[in-house]
Parts: C-alpha cells; sequence; structure tokens
C-alpha cells in the first residue's frame, strides 16, 4: 500500500494475489519492495525495462527513488 504522503506498507495477501496473477508471464517479475533496500529499488527503476507500481500511489511513494 502507499499513502498521498509516500509512506509506503507491506500487504503479503496483495503481494501473493500479484505472484499468482503475474508470476508465471514470461518477462514478469513481482518484486517484494518490503525486502529491498534502497538502492536496489532505485537501480530497478533506472535499469533496463518497464517497471510498474502496482500499488496505491505508487508515483508518489517510488518518486524519491528514481
Amino acid at each position: 500500500h502507499g499513502t498521498e504522503a509516500g509512506v509506503m506498507s507491506a500487504d503479503a495477501a496483495i503481494l501473493q494475489e500479484d505472484i499468482s496473477m503475474f508470476g508465471g508471464i514470461d518477462g514478469v517479475t513481482v518484486h517484494n519492495t518490503a525486502t529491498l533496500s534502497a538502492s536496489e529499488i532505485s537501480a530497478m527503476l533506472r535499469g533496463p525495462g518497464t517497471t510498474i507500481g502496482a500499488f496505491c500511489n505508487s508515483g508518489i511513494c517510488l518518486a524519491p527513488f528514481r
């Protein structure tokens, strides 16, 4: 989850749903941002390919890592 203030919080149930729905698609990797360091998130956002922050207010929450 993400708030309008940019605070992220983990939700294991949603992570499992995302893994179930998208984890088997070629070229798709579902990441658990709760286990990633700030530098790992930045590297993912700045790296090749497309990164989708699929949670509320992800644009606000992920902006500091770009």
